[in-house]
């Protein structure tokens, strides 16, 4: 820097200076001086960038909301689960899935004995035998073959010589056209099972023989999810109705256009919708939040915030913040508040199991243990100031992680700990992440989707499967009698 390799002047004589030599010494002081405050601002700024660095490179899905295809190959991120101290395996009182003989048998093949006795050659020419009662089955599907049914129509002419001619079915308008549990069997693998259109159409000829046209795959999905909307309408009302919803968002590419997906629900019900704004536009737009009187369950998103519900935050999300602090810094209170979260998550599914709930005096211990730590969080990470130095700067002074983190704890305190107070709250927002995680799957597989009118549709068809599977329902069955005119309600 300039002036930092000047040679220092003699001053050890300053009676014999002259006037403009003992000025001329001040100020090439005052010069050095100014530039070892630049360098040590210099310094200072790097440091918090080495840091901030040091701190974006040790994060992974383990300690932060960053997704686990994140991490890369060469890194495992730890599991936040605890080992409970059960055996591998099945658990007692587990109902297992093995195989059963069937009382409905389609053939029999009784096996023949051999002409002779292995051991001394004698014929058992003329001998009476029995069967065995011992018996094994083998379950296997018939040969795939699809069957062609022909319609035919009959005409009559009167002997007023006039003619009649009966009708062909309603959903029988072509000349050639597949039946509903073929189209039914399209949509399936393609919007549920996630398979792009092409391989979709691959899979049914070799499967079945059939050759089906992408495109035409393209058409089955936009006949369903027309049919669906009304039913998925209703998923929609009945979530206004539950004690508590799931909401969450996620990105997705629409060709080049980033836009969003949201979801709401429960443990019984999905929705999703799609838009082009993340925040309160979206959520006016589909007019489920606005409405909803219950309690929201979210990650935090400010969007949320704007609305009156009550509200409860994902404390899966803090868990993984907290394990970050304690990582980085080693500080015991962040280790202490993980394990406050998680002793209160057990007490309460301990007490739920026996049918009972936290009483007055366990909320209690836990909210005064939680103020605590937080107390000495905001001792170890106190929130920066203005420098006197730039009085007027816009904007807020940035914190470090742990400082936002403890705001956070401390500003929404009731939401964090709304899980122990209301038992139908849950502890963490991970239903919404498992209902948008087939989302983020339809993009890995398939790749972006071309048109608006493909989110849309599989959100619709999405949204009514997710239902229909959360209640145990058979998903094909139910696509079937879409295509015939009948869908099942999904409520």
């Amino acid at each position: 820097m300039e002036g930092m390799t000047e040679p220092l002047s003699p001053i050890n004589n300053l009676e014999t200076m002259s006037h403009a030599e003992a000025i001329a010494c001040v100020q090439m002081l005052l010069k050095r001086l100014e530039s070892w405050d630049a360098l040590e601002k210099i310094i200072f700024q790097q440091q918090e960038e080495i840091a901030q660095l040091k701190a974006r490179l040790s994060k992974d899905s383990h300690n932060s909301s960053k997704p686990p295809s994140s991490d890369g190959l060469a890194r495992r991120a730890k599991s936040l689960r605890t080992k409970t101290g059960a055996k591998a395996g099945g658990q007692v009182g587990h109902v297992g899935s093995t195989l059963k003989k069937s009382t409905r048998i389609d053939h029999v093949i009784v096996h023949q004995l051999p002409g002779q006795c292995g051991i001394c050659g004698h014929s058992f020419n003329g001998m009476s035998s029995s069967e065995e009662a011992e018996t094994r089955q083998v379950i296997d599907l018939p040969a795939l073959r699809f069957e062609i049914t022909e319609h035919r129509v009959l005409r009559v002419q009167c002997r007023c010589g006039a003619q009649t001619c009966s009708s062909f079915p309603d959903d029988v308008i072509s000349a050639v056209q597949y039946g509903p549990t073929i189209r039914a069997a399209a949509v399936y693998l393609n919007q549920y099972q996630q398979v792009p259109y092409q391989r979709c159409a691959a899979a049914l000829q070799d499967l079945f023989g059939l050759r089906i046209a992408a495109s035409s795959v393209v058409n089955y999905v936009r006949q369903v999810a027309n049919a669906l909307r009304p039913e998925v309408d209703k998923i929609k009302e009945i979530l206004l109705t539950q004690a508590a919803v799931h909401f969450d968002e996620t990105g997705l590419r629409q060709g080049k256009t980033l836009v969003w997906t949201h979801s709401a629900s429960t443990a019984c019900f999905t929705w999703y919708g799609v838009h082009q704004k993340r925040g309160c536009d979206a959520i006016n737009d589909f007019n489920i939040l606005p409405r909803f009187k219950g309690v929201a369950i979210h990650d935090g998103m400010k969007s949320y915030r704007q609305y009156s519900c009550s509200h409860g935050l994902c404390n899966a999300h803090h868990l993984r913040e907290l394990l970050f602090i304690f990582e980085s810094t080693g500080e015991p209170w962040a280790r202490a508040m993980m394990h406050l979260l998680c002793e209160a998550k057990e007490l309460k599914s301990a007490l739920q199991s026996d049918g009972k709930e936290l009483n007055r005096t366990q909320m209690k211990d836990i909210e005064q243990r939680y103020i605590r730590l937080l107390g000495e969080g905001m001792k170890a990470h106190p929130e920066r100031k203005r420098k006197a130095s730039a009085p007027h700067q816009r904007g807020q002074v940035k914190q470090s992680d742990a400082t936002n983190l403890l705001r956070r704890l401390f500003d929404y305190s009731d939401d964090v700990l709304r899980f122990t107070s209301e038992p139908d709250v849950p502890f963490d927002n991970n239903q919404a992440e498992r209902d948008l995680r087939m989302i983020k799957l339809k993009q890995k597989i398939s790749g972006c989707f071309r048109s608006w009118e493909g989110v849309d549709y599989f959100c619709t068809i999405r949204s009514y499967l997710s239902t229909l599977h959360k209640n145990k329902q058979n998903l094909y069955e139910a696509l079937t009698q879409t295509f015939n005119g009948r869908a099942p309600a999904a409520v």
